[in-house]
C-alpha cells in the first residue's frame, strides 16, 4: 500500500509518489484534484503523518502544473451525501469496497464544485446508478 511505502523509506517513496502524480496529471490533463483531508481521531499511529505528507506532495505537484487541489474532510462530504442517501446502508448494497465508494464520492464532490453544481441539485438516481456500475471496474 502507499502507506507502507511512505513509512518504510520516505525519501525514496516520496519521489515515486510524486512521479506517479505528475504522470496522472499529464496523462489525464487533470483540471482539479480532490483528496480527503485526513483527520485523526485520537492517537492511532502514524497514518495522519503519512497521509499529510501524501496530501502535501499532491498539493505541490498540482501547484507546479497549475491544477487546483481541493482537500475535503470526511465529515463534509459525508454530510452532503447523507442528504441524498444513507451512506452506511449504501455500503451494504454495493458490491464494491467502502473505500472505493468513498473515493468516487470525493471525486464527484470535486467535479461538482468545479462546475458549480450543489449536491442538492444532483440527480440521485444517476449517482446511485454510477455507484452500482463501479463493481465492473474495481480492482480488488
Amino acid at each position: 500500500s502507499l502507506m507502507a511505502l511512505f513509512l518504510a523509506n520516505r525519501g525514496y517513496q516520496i519521489d515515486i509518489f510524486e512521479k506517479e502524480w505528475v504522470d496522472l496529471i499529464v496523462k489525464y490533463n487533470a483540471k482539479i484534484i480532490s483528496s480527503e483531508r485526513f483527520q485523526a481521531r485520537g492517537l492511532r499511529g502514524r497514518s495522519i503523518e503519512a497521509v499529510s505528507i501524501m496530501n502535501g506532495v499532491i498539493a505541490l505537484v498540482s501547484k507546479q502544473h497549475n491544477v487546483p487541489v481541493q482537500l475535503i474532510t470526511a465529515a463534509t462530504w459525508k454530510n452532503q451525501i447523507n442528504k441524498l442517501f444513507d451512506l452506511k446502508l449504501l455500503y451494504t448494497k454495493l458490491d464494491i469496497t467502502p473505500h472505493t465508494t468513498d473515493a468516487v464520492i470525493i471525486a464527484l464532490d470535486g467535479i461538482l464544485k468545479q462546475i458549480k453544481i450543489p449536491w442538492k441539485d444532483v440527480n440521485k438516481a444517476s449517482i446511485k446508478d454510477l455507484l452500482f456500475q463501479l463493481k465492473e471496474y474495481e480492482i480488488r
